[in-house]
This record gives structure tokens, C-alpha cells and sequence, in this order.
């Protein structure tokens, strides 16, 4: 209709169809045993129209147990087995080429090929979850809990490979390879305390996950492949996934060490003459494919307190993860501009790490210097070495030992744990009684003062909230630019008419 412009050319449009069939079968026996089945076919118009429809189906049964089981303290009890294929098709755009249209330049409208090779035997991915589980009232509802166990396998993963630029493009959209995900959830839920104008309810929730990558799929000229690098963010580490290991795994230079484990420091003399002394900093291996991190928690979990007395109502929510990396782009550089508070105070001689190492300045660095004899493989020597006594690092500029530069840190040193303990929500609030409500249009009015992201109670990352990060799903587990924790407040009001 018109070139566009610089504004518009960043604006999205596109369309996108699906239409399925859904029908469902359920049984039950006794108000005691249940089944049911699932089927649903899709048909989506962002795949190939000869291959555009993709069938899944589910079957779950369950025992209500309390019904089997007599007892004064079991209130309800039912065990639950679900089996689920589910499909999902791709994006638009992915099968045929489009073009680009890029803005105007010197008046004249223009459009490119797209950079991705598009794909036209796309066929959508099919996930697989099979599920138990144990759900229990007990003592009339004043202790119950649910527990799961799942496992999930995705298969004809929809992903974006890169390949040669000689082809002509960056990237191919393909189904490539298979991930499987498993885990275990469990909420329990207890009413300590009762009494007329008293209610304590607690809430606590906890949940592992592990996550394994079965297979990447081929390349272009047919080859396994083996790793599927998700994100090469500024600074020099990657992260993504190699087959056998967990989705999102951190990769960059570590610490040469020594026999025993020891870091291994690298000596070099600055000046000449009468002028020169030497200075240390830590040696790293040459390549940046070493495991430095997994974006992945060990555990999630949450506590979640509740209290009523007579109108007024107290809730207070807890959150905790365990576990789960991040590399810090603000460290990296921050550390070697002098940003952070370890690039300044005394040394062990009593005298400021910022003046130069011949007036006594410079920090003495924790580590080992090698033997000239020393052979160094795969960043491990075959010797140790001899602890650092009198050789110190530079922190009169920039070139010190932590920061980003040649002589400066590894991005191990860089990576920090992402675990936390956080108050995460406060909520006060009153409910207003019958009789101040009754001349008025409202059955039930309420007001309540809520605040989020009130305190990190614990977090073993310093400087900055371990939560703050760039972005989700692929792009986890770096952060770059991260501003302070935000705290919300607000004041709700609820009417039922």
C-alpha cells in the first residue's frame, strides 16, 4: 500500500488457523472407579497442507480410595494415573518463504529473502506425559495433601538449527531431536489452629525438576547433531544443550588448575630495567566450551500462611528456589571498571589495592604458580603447584584479575547462584459485615492492602536480585543491565452485587 518506514517496519502481522475435532468418553463404577478418554485431531494452516493435521489423545483413571479404606481420620483419599499425547504445531511463516520488507532508505522502497531457510516437510512436535498421583483429606479436612510424579517427553522438537552461511541463510527450521522432563510436586495443606473468630491455614508447596535432552535431531548434511547452542550473549559464553545433558546449560572459559584443584595463576613482568616487576592473574582455559552452570534449580517451593479473625484476614507468602545459575554480564564488566566494592580498600600490607604494585599496591591473588615443566591438558596440569606467596594482581586500571580482559577473570568467575528466599506477597484486608452492608446495593464488600516483592530475606548472588534476567524460555539464565528489586504496593477493592 505504501514503503514503510523506519516505525512500522518492526510491526508484526500475520494469520494463522487451527480447527480440530474433540470428542470424549467417561466411565464410573460405584462412585468409586472413574475413567476417561480423550481424542482430538487438529489441522493447522501453518504446516504443509499435504501434512497439516496431527491426532493426540489422552486416557486418566482414578480410585477413590476413602470409599475402599473405612477409617474416622481419612476425610478423602483418591489415586489418579493420567497418559496424554498432546500436538502443537508451528508458527506462521516457517514453511514457505516470505519476504522481509525493510524500511525506506533514500526514498526507495526494497524487500530480502528471509534469513531462515524455511521447511517444507515441517510436521508438528507430539509431547507425551504420563502422571501418578495421591491425593488425601485427613482429620475432616484439617491436613491434606496432593502428590505427583510425572515424566514428559517431547519428540519432533519444532526448533531453529543454524547452518553454513554459505547456503545463503543463518538458520533452518526443523523437527530436530527429543527432550525429556521429569519431576515430582507436592502440596500439603494443614488448619493448625480453630476456634470461632480464629483461622490458621498453612499452604506449603515443593517441586523438582530435571530435564534431560535425548537427541537433537540431524544437520543438514545428515549428521547427528550433538549440541544446539540456544543463546551466544554478549560477553562470550553460550548457553543451550548438548545430548545427555540438561536443557540450558551455561558454557564459557574456566580456571586452569593444578593436580590438586588449586587454581592456577600466570605470572608476567611488566617494565623493563631498573622499572619492572611482576604481577599475576589467573590463567584460563583457550576454549569457551566448558560447563560453568545450569540454569535449572534443584528445587522450587513456597509457604503460604493464611489468618482470619473475625472480619479481618492476614496472608503472608513465601517464596524459595534452590539451586539454578546465572551469568552476570554487570560483574564481568563491572568488576574490571571499578563498579563494585571489591576494586577498592587495603591489601594484606595494609596499603590501597588501586595504587601500583611497586608503591605497594595490587591484591595478593589465592591460587598456585606452576613449574616451568608443567603440562597443561585440557585445562588440568599434570603437577601442583606452589601457593602464592608475594606476587600480586593489578588493580590500578582496568587490566585486574577479575574483570573481562585478556589478563583478567574466567566466566566461571562470573557465574553465580541464582537461590533465593523472598517474601514474596502481604496481604491485610477486612471484610466489611452484613449489617454495615445492608441499606447498600452490594451483597459483600471487601478492602484489602497487598504488597509484592516485599524482601529478599536470603540470596546467595551479590549485588543484584537473582531473578532479574533478560527474559524466559530460551533466554534464561544471563543478565545484563539488571535494575534493583521493585517492590509494588496496592489497594483493592471488591464488590459483589
Amino acid at each position: 500500500v505504501n514503503p514503510l518506514t523506519a516505525a512500522d517496519v518492526y510491526q508484526y502481522d500475520a494469520q494463522k488457523k487451527v480447527d480440530g475435532l474433540y470428542t470424549s468418553l467417561s466411565f464410573g463404577f460405584d462412585d468409586t472407579y472413574f475413567a476417561e478418554g480423550t481424542f482430538r485431531r487438529d489441522r493447522s494452516s501453518a504446516l504443509p497442507a499435504d501434512n497439516n493435521t496431527y491426532n493426540y489423545y489422552s486416557v486418566s483413571g482414578s480410585i477413590i480410595l476413602s470409599n475402599l479404606i473405612k477409617s474416622d481420620e481419612i476425610t478423602f483419599a483418591k489415586l489418579r494415573l493420567n497418559h496424554a499425547v498432546v500436538g502443537n504445531a508451528t508458527d506462521p511463516y516457517n514453511v514457505f518463504r516470505a519476504y522481509t520488507i525493510n524500511p525506506v532508505r533514500n526514498g526507495a522502497a526494497s524487500a530480502s529473502n528471509p534469513s531462515r531457510l524455511p521447511n517444507k516437510d515441517l510436521k508438528a512436535e507430539e509431547t507425551t506425559e504420563n502422571e501418578i498421583g495421591l491425593e488425601m483429606n485427613l482429620l475432616n479436612g484439617r491436613l491434606g495433601f496432593d502428590f505427583s510424579l510425572y515424566e514428559k517427553t517431547t519428540n519432533h522438537l519444532l526448533t531453529s538449527l543454524d547452518v553454513s552461511p554459505s547456503t545463503g541463510f543463518s538458520g533452518i527450521v526443523t523437527n530436530a531431536g527429543s527432550i525429556r522432563n521429569k519431576g515430582f510436586e507436592a502440596l500439603l495443606r494443614a488448619t493448625p489452629i480453630v476456634s470461632d473468630n480464629f483461622k490458621w491455614n498453612v499452604t506449603l508447596n515443593y517441586n523438582t525438576y530435571e530435564s534431560e535432552i535425548l537427541s537433537l535431531g540431524n544437520n543438514a548434511t545428515g549428521e547427528a547433531v550433538q549440541y544446539l547452542n540456544l543463546m551466544s550473549p554478549q560477553g562470550g559464553v553460550q548457553i543451550g544443550g548438548q545430548v545427555g545433558e540438561p536443557f540450558g546449560v551455561i558454557r564459557g572459559h574456566v580456571h586452569v588448575r593444578d593436580a590438586n584443584g588449586a587454581k592456577v595463576l600466570k605470572v608476567r613482568t611488566s617494565g623493563s630495567g631498573a622499572d619492572a616487576y611482576q604481577y599475576a592473574h589467573y590463567q584460563r582455559t583457550s576454549n569457551s566450551d566448558k560447563v560453568i552452570g545450569d540454569i535449572n534449580p534443584d528445587w522450587t517451593g513456597s509457604i503460604r500462611n493464611s489468618f482470619t479473625y473475625m472480619n479481618f484476614d492476614l496472608s503472608f507468602l513465601i517464596d524459595i528456589q534452590q539451586g539454578g545459575d546465572f551469568f552476570s554480564l554487570d560483574t564481568w564488566y563491572g568488576y574490571g571498571t571499578g563498579a563494585y566494592d571489591r576494586s577498592v580498600g587495603v591489601n594484606h600490607l595494609g596499603n590501597d589495592i588501586r595504587l601500583t604494585i611497586p608503591n605497594g599496591g595490587g591484591k595478593l591473588l589465592d591460587g598456585v604458580i606452576l613449574p616451568e615443566e608443567a603440562v597443561i591438558t585440557n585445562g588440568v596440569a599434570n603437577v601442583t603447584g606452589n601457593q602464592n606467596t608475594n606476587i600480586m594482581g593489578k588493580y590500578d586500571n582496568y587490566l585486574n584479575p577479575e574483570g573481562w580482559t585478556s589478563v583478567g577473570a574466567t566466566h566461571e568467575m562470573h557465574v553465580h547462584d541464582a537461590s533465593f528466599v523472598k517474601l514474596r506477597e502481604l496481604k491485610l484486608g477486612y471484610n466489611f459485615p452484613s449489617n454495615l452492608i445492608e441499606n447498600s446495593p452490594f451483597n459483600s464488600a471487601s478492602i484489602a492492602f497487598v504488597g509484592r516483592n516485599l524482601w529478599i530475606i536470603h540470596k546467595n548472588a551479590l549485588y543484584t536480585d537473582p531473578e532479574s534476567g533478560i527474559g524466559a524460555g530460551n533466554r534464561q539464565g544471563y543478565q545484563t543491565g539488571a535494575y534493583p528489586a521493585v517492590k509494588t504496593y496496592g489497594l483493592n477493592l471488591k464488590f459483589t452485587f
